[in-house]
């Protein structure tokens, strides 16, 4: 399946005036797991496979962040910010700003925002200087190499 899909989804849900609760929080999540698998996806062709664990979400925020590049670190932050969002959508049903259609459309401009700034990462000369980075972040917090 190709992430892009997720947005799509989530923009349609998004789109509709007078939808209900759940549509918006469905589209919120959608938005979210679009940039996290694209995030995932741009660690994996540098050569930082994340766990599959549930520690991933952080995994992937915190090696963009890690690389000190600003486009990594501007998608880290968002994805960050959209995570938070998507948890509150997901996991708090009792919170009621979440599931309004300005929340819906805010999460999947997040996820183009996400996109922009991993395209940005994937292209030369930043993203050699993003493994790099990620793999000097890496080395800091386990003491083990990185491929290059």
């Amino acid at each position: 399946m190709d992430p892009v899909d997720f947005i799509s989804l989530a923009g349609k849900l998004a789109a509709t005036a007078n939808a209900d609760d759940a549509a918006y929080r469905t589209a919120v999540s959608r938005a979210y797991y679009e940039a996290f698998h694209l995030a995932a996806l741009v660690l994996a062709e540098l050569g930082f496979s994340a766990p599959r664990t549930a520690n991933v979400h952080v995994f992937v925020q915190r090696h963009l962040n890690g690389s000190r590049q600003l486009p990594a670190c501007t998608a880290a932050s968002l994805l960050s910010d959209l995570h938070a969002a998507r948890n509150r959508a997901d996991y708090q049903l009792g919170h009621d700003t979440v599931g309004t259609q300005a929340v819906a459309k805010w999460s999947v401009e997040m996820a183009h925002q996400i996109r922009a700034a991993l395209l940005e990462c994937s292209q030369s000369p930043i993203r050699e200087q993003v493994r790099t980075g990620i793999s000097a972040y890496v080395q800091r917090i386990t003491g083990a190499r990185q491929p290059r």
